[in-house]
């Protein structure tokens, strides 16, 4: 006889907001969800590309630009992907790996289930790198 092996959800389980569910919540995850190294000066997302997955940083930095012109680098926490995802529309800015990136990687469809499923994972705030871009904007304004 055979036993069933239960997946080991600790891929995302780890990593937040997926932390705050239960491991059984996240079972049906798990063959969409990898957790990666990336070298640096990997692109993680592409200006004007449709989104395909979501990218959480979970340590090292991305480097984001826009146009050619470096708008922000982000960090531990950093979602990429997830409203475009949602609105099915193309990323605002190319995001490319800095020194050290490890991130969590969940395809699109298994996002768009979770953000079905899951109570409140949408609830929380992601990162707008337009408002990122124009807080730099104005903060350039003030110290020329």
């Amino acid at each position: 006889m055979r036993s069933r092996r239960r997946p080991d959800v600790s891929v995302l389980a780890e990593v937040p907001p997926f932390d705050r569910y239960a491991r059984s919540s996240l079972a049906p995850l798990i063959p969409h969800a990898d957790r990666l190294r990336l070298a640096n000066g990997t692109v993680v997302a592409r200006e004007g590309y449709r989104a395909r997955q979501l990218v959480i940083v979970v340590t090292g930095v991305l480097l984001a630009t826009r146009a050619g012109r470096p708008i922000a680098a982000l960090g531990p926490g950093t979602w990429v992907g997830a409203d475009e995802l949602l609105d099915d529309r193309a990323h605002d800015c190319t995001l490319v790996a800095g020194e050290g990136l490890e991130v969590l990687v969940l395809t699109g469809p298994a996002y768009r289930w979770a953000a079905q499923t899951l109570p409140g994972l949408t609830d929380r705030r992601v990162l707008d790198l337009r408002r990122v871009e124009e807080a730099l904007d104005r903060q350039a304004t003030f110290t020329t």
